[in-house]
């Protein structure tokens, strides 16, 4: 019998939210804080994170909008006991928290959900460079980016919203998953300085719609300057003090901070 995976209890959005995750393996990073500030719930609709592992996003995306609903689909079992310790850790959101163990790409695909959102495994399997043994089921695909994207779409009612976080160089992939079920697509660049391409990107799309792209101006996360510090404006996102507003094509100021 193996011995239980040790945890570690760490704080997001300036202590507000509370996460047990595996001490080794894939941990809560940037862009997990990157993807719960880009959604964006009416109130009382309900949201649905497909990979949520241990919970990261979930939790600081349930903080971030106090009248929606969340569910956390998790296949890894481990992570999804994390998960379940992050939720009883957080008993201020744990009545409008779900989870879900099983397979999100194969659960969800009635067109009932009102937003969608993930982070995909960013590694393609025949990569070269691959990440540690015990981040494989976080980090590496076992299912295509086009895979996620199309069942992340058939969870969507139409007019729903798809948000994803993914790596920059994979923009032309997701565009094309999307190109048969979606529009109103928006692009969010993430570089790490001003004079640096971006690595990263955040996208939204609405199911149905036929709404032209919009490429935003890119989000900067660390001044060149002053290279150990985040910017002004990632600053206030990673410390749950604002949020994407996609409409207005900029970071804005959360409303309760």
């Amino acid at each position: 019998m193996s011995a239980p995976l040790e945890t570690t209890q760490d704080r997001l959005l300036d202590g507000a939210v509370q996460l047990v995750q595996l001490r080794r393996g894939f941990r809560a990073n940037v862009d997990s804080i990157l993807l719960a500030a880009a959604v964006d719930l009416p109130q009382g609709t309900i949201a649905v994170e497909f990979g949520c592992g241990a919970g990261a996003a979930l939790l600081s995306a349930a903080h971030l909008h106090p009248g929606g609903y969340f569910v956390g689909v998790e296949r890894d079992l481990a992570a999804f006991d994390c998960a379940q310790a992050s939720c009883a850790a957080n008993p201020a959101l744990r009545a409008r928290i779900g989870l879900v163990a099983g397979d999100a790409l194969r659960l969800f695909a009635d067109n009932s959900v009102d937003l969608v959102f993930a982070n995909p495994p960013f590694w393609d399997p025949q990569a070269t460079a691959r990440p540690r043994a015990l981040s494989q089921a976080a980090l590496v695909e076992s299912a295509s980016l086009s895979d996620w994207i199309k069942a992340m779409a058939r969870a969507l009612r139409v007019k729903g919203a798809l948000v994803m976080i993914h790596r920059a160089e994979r923009l032309g992939e997701a565009l094309a998953a999307l190109a048969r079920s979606c529009g109103k697509i928006a692009v969010l660049p993430i570089a790490p300085y001003a004079d640096a391409a971006a690595s990263r990107i955040l996208l939204r799309a609405e199911k149905g719609s036929r709404a032209p792209l919009r490429l935003l101006p890119p989000l900067v996360l660390h001044d060149r300057a002053a290279p150990a510090k985040y910017t002004e404006e990632t600053e206030q996102l990673l410390r749950g003090r604002a949020r994407i507003a996609w409409e207005a094509g900029r970071v804005t100021p959360h409303a309760d901070s």
